[in-house]
């Protein structure tokens, strides 16, 4: 664990852990991470008790995400959980953006709320690399998952 104070500490928690573990030289992670450069680290809340709060910090190739290091944290250390790559190029990620959640609740909304990313094992977000978008309403809350699909609750798996 390192101490987090930063969205450059989080790069760096993300950055030696490939070095260490030797990420890039794995055969699936090789061509995904071979160049690839880390983009802004992305918070999400756990709102799962058995899961904690975390970054994904999203590697690019130009403006395709080809790799995502997920980075714990709790009571202010970083630490690394696990990684992902995609050989399909992904250019918007989280696939949804906050402005784009927005839009598509606020017919459901008085007005306008602040967005947080979320995340807790259910059917609308299986893997915690598709976090949703939580937006408050006073009493009501409205989720926005990754595929742009608004739901009133989080079902269970």
């Amino acid at each position: 664990p390192r101490p987090i104070h930063s969205d450059s500490d989080v790069i760096a928690v993300a950055v030696h852990t490939i070095d260490l573990i030797g990420l890039d030289k794995k055969p699936m992670f090789e061509q995904a991470l071979q160049k690839a450069v880390p983009g802004t680290p992305i918070f999400v809340n756990s709102i799962s008790p058995d899961f904690p709060d975390y970054y994904l910090v999203p590697f690019r190739q130009g403006k395709n995400v080809t790799a995502v290091v997920m980075v714990g944290v709790k009571d202010g250390q970083g630490f690394y959980m696990s990684s992902t790559y995609t050989n399909v190029p992904v250019v918007e990620y989280p696939f949804v953006s906050k402005a784009k959640a927005l839009a598509v609740a606020q017919p459901q909304l008085n007005m306008a709320t602040p967005a947080r990313l979320v995340w807790k094992p259910s059917k609308e977000s299986m893997e915690p690399y598709y976090p949703v978008w939580e937006i408050r309403d006073g009493p009501q809350v409205f989720y926005v998952d990754h595929t742009g699909q608004v739901h009133t609750q989080l079902s269970e798996p």
